[in-house]
């Protein structure tokens, strides 16, 4: 602050230490007839914050389970069993999944589980569990057209493609399991991707897990709803 003759006066001014800190109610005060003024200092302590619950395991971002598997304080499996509970147990009523195959899914987790006791073999979503919206074709038949373990239907959201399965993959979920992810199932959405509420999907609309009267957005509805709820 300056006073009236333009002096620099900071340094009169009083600094907080980590016990006190400044009003912001209080101003400054002229010292009588002089036209100068000080800063008041407070003595009002600060309150402690205490700290926010930690989120359940099936809420927190992939950065903060990448980092607790990696640490090991918890295991691919347990958190892959985390989303299928949330799927059991809220997928239904929100109609976010089309299909889910829990046993392929807690097979790749103790596989991934094993890896990550070896210290992990660099792949950057080793053992975190993923839903793929359901245009996405996945793998689920051999080059002689027998159907493999864990392959699942893909619909686009449609009865036209009722029971399709792909003999190949896409290309997300091949990026997806070379980086380690686990699938756990086809996300709902609008048909073919044409809407923006996934009110449009033949199998029903998906429903927003924060205001079950409100829509999820879309077309890909049933994969933010499925994250929004911890179910991926």
């Amino acid at each position: 602050q300056a006073d009236d003759e333009g002096h620099d006066q900071g340094e009169d001014d009083a600094s907080s230490d980590d016990s006190e800190t400044a009003d912001p109610d209080v101003g400054a005060d002229s010292d009588s007839g002089q036209g100068s003024s000080r800063r008041v200092r407070s003595t009002r302590r600060r309150r402690d914050v205490p700290d926010l619950p930690r989120l359940p395991m099936a809420d927190r971002t992939i950065t903060e389970v990448a980092a607790a598997l990696r640490a090991r304080e918890v295991s691919a499996r347990e958190l892959t069993d985390a989303c299928l509970a949330r799927i059991e147990r809220d997928g239904e009523r929100l109609n976010t999944f089309l299909a889910v195959d829990a046993d392929a899914a807690r097979a790749a987790a103790d596989a991934a589980d094993a890896e990550l006791d070896r210290d992990g073999d660099g792949r950057p979503l080793l053992g975190i569990p993923y839903a793929l919206k359901d245009i996405f074709v996945t793998r689920a038949l051999d080059m002689d057209g027998n159907d493999l373990p864990g392959g699942l239907p893909t619909t686009a959201g449609s009865f036209i493609l009722s029971g399709y399965r792909s003999p190949y993959p896409s290309a997300a979920q091949e990026a997806l399991e070379r980086a380690g992810a686990i699938l756990l199932g086809k996300t709902n959405c609008d048909e073919f991707a044409m809407g923006s509420s996934n009110e449009n999907s033949a199998y029903g609309p998906v429903r927003n897990p924060w205001d079950e009267t409100a829509v999820p957005g879309g077309s890909s509805g049933g994969s933010s709803a499925a994250v929004a709820g911890g179910q991926a």
